[in-house]
């Protein structure tokens, strides 16, 4: 068995968990994310659940609870990581300007070779000297080719940068923060049915300030929601049987229940709701809260309570593939994304980054192949370039950084990188979204950026279900708004 890596540090850790010798290399694919009902600290006791949210209410109002002692000392601790944070954009900034200068770097690097080019004689000593400084940063440690931990990315985007500086065909202005720009449901939706924009909806307000960050309103006014697609959560399974959720979970109708028969012939028995591929059964249900999480952001259902989702008449299909503790192998991740594909998913959400994985790899493309588009998020390393998968949006899949209330990138969300990339932003700071036996959390994290481009590509699909991946990625991009960023 092969070291465990830690992905706070990127270290390897020696040692074996107890009932893994016979699996593959363990993950924690959560590791640093911002969760504010303590998933950061690897706990499964979260400290801000609640039983019942009001669609008027504010988050502000969970004070007046008969709990509201544990309340007062949440937002204390709320008011104490919102300093840390306000602490981390700062240096967050200076990164921000070293980076551009990096970008400045490579220009004049590019005004060097112009400037070979004229003057031969000259200009072999300069052109020496470039190659000798590609050379050297290509050589510097490069994280794709020297181990399969990316906590090296602070070097990759100069390698990138200098030998491979823009690829991407799309008209809109690519920047190496933000990449394209805050995804925008109902840009996209107009581009697809014709018209010159969708009128302005009043926002929902309060609690739902994603949904009207990505126009989502605007969009269900002209008759989208999400119908007849079906999107995959690859996480922590999903608590199916929640009130906010059950009538939109998928459910294999070629599969008769619980008759020990593998009735529709795809190699799992009984897989009525899906798959567990860390218990082998077909009780997907989540231990952890991460993935009833998102599939709240992506399809809760729109009723007279609780919270709702983007497309909220879109089906989840539940591939658990993470355990209790958020750690997961690479082998059963690839499985569950081929899982997914070949039960009819329409979308596949990766709420989860790490190291490289050549069968991760083989998986996405397998879905790609076959008319599925993937949504990734893009770490929360605070890094200048994505976490592996989403760094494969350079060729498939988009990949999605955060942002937050006065949309502003978020300080932990990774930036879109030098090399251009299908990157958008999309609301991560303080999602409210369901949570396992009936309840609502708080979360921030880029895991809960991406179900929220997950469910606009599902609005997409719902207006125009012959779109293929490439056109949905074009179209998102393309339709991305980044005039407030």
């Amino acid at each position: 068995m092969n070291s465990i890596v830690d992905p706070l540090t990127g270290s390897n850790v020696n040692g074996v968990i107890a009932g893994t010798i016979d699996r593959d290399p363990l993950l924690n694919y959560f590791g640093g994310e911002n969760l504010l009902f303590d998933l950061d600290l690897q706990t499964n006791t979260p400290s801000t659940i609640f039983s019942d949210v009001s669609l008027s209410d504010d988050s502000d109002d969970s004070d007046d609870s008969d709990d509201s002692d544990d309340s007062n000392d949440f937002f204390d601790y709320f008011r104490a990581v919102s300093a840390v944070n306000n602490a981390v954009d700062s240096v967050f900034n200076v990164v921000s300007s070293t980076f551009k200068a990096v970008d400045s770097v490579v220009l004049a690097i590019e005004v060097i070779e112009d400037l070979a080019e004229e003057d031969s004689e000259e200009d072999s000593e300069k052109d020496s000297e470039v190659e000798l400084i590609e050379e050297n940063l290509i050589n510097a440690n490069n994280p794709l080719e020297s181990n399969n931990s990316i906590q090296n990315s602070l070097i990759d985007p100069f390698v990138s940068g200098l030998t491979n500086i823009a690829e991407n065909n799309s008209s809109q202005e690519y920047n190496s923060v933000y990449g394209y720009g805050l995804v925008d449901a109902a840009a996209a939706l107009s581009s697809i049915t014709g018209e010159t924009v969708f009128p302005d909806v009043q926002d929902l307000g309060g609690n739902f300030w994603g949904l009207d960050a990505v126009n989502a309103p605007e969009v269900w006014a002209q008759g989208y929601t999400g119908k007849d697609t079906l999107v995959a959560v690859i996480d922590t399974g999903i608590d199916y049987t929640h009130v906010d959720l059950d009538n939109n979970i998928w459910l294999n109708e070629n599969e008769l229940p619980d008759n020990g028969i593998d009735d529709d012939g795809n190699g799992y028995v009984d897989d009525l709701y899906g798959w567990d591929f860390v218990d082998n059964d077909n009780i997907p249900l989540d231990l952890h809260g991460h993935g009833t999480h998102v599939a709240g952001t992506i399809a809760a259902e729109n009723n007279s309570f609780g919270v709702t989702g983007v497309a909220y008449d879109a089906k989840i299909m539940t591939v658990r593939v993470f355990n209790q503790n958020g750690s997961a192998t690479y082998a059963d991740i690839a499985d569950g994304i081929i899982y997914a594909v070949d039960n009819g998913a329409d979308i596949i959400n990766l709420s989860f980054g790490g190291g490289y994985s050549a069968s991760i790899e083989a998986a996405g493309e397998y879905a790609i192949e076959r008319g599925v588009t993937v949504v990734m998020s893009a770490g929360n390393n605070s890094a200048l370039s994505p976490l592996y998968p989403a760094r494969h949006a350079e060729d498939w899949g988009i990949a999605v950084g955060a942002t937050d209330k006065n949309g502003q990138k978020a300080s932990f969300s990774n930036n879109a990188g030098i090399i251009p990339l299908d990157y958008v932003v999309a609301p991560g700071v303080d999602v409210l979204s369901t949570f396992p036996d009936d309840r609502y959390a708080y979360a921030s994290g880029t895991s809960m950026a991406a179900p929220h481009v997950s469910g606009v590509a599902a609005l997409a699909l719902s207006a125009n279900p012959n779109l293929v991946p490439a056109e949905i990625e074009s179209l998102l991009i393309e339709t991305a708004d980044s005039a407030e960023l």
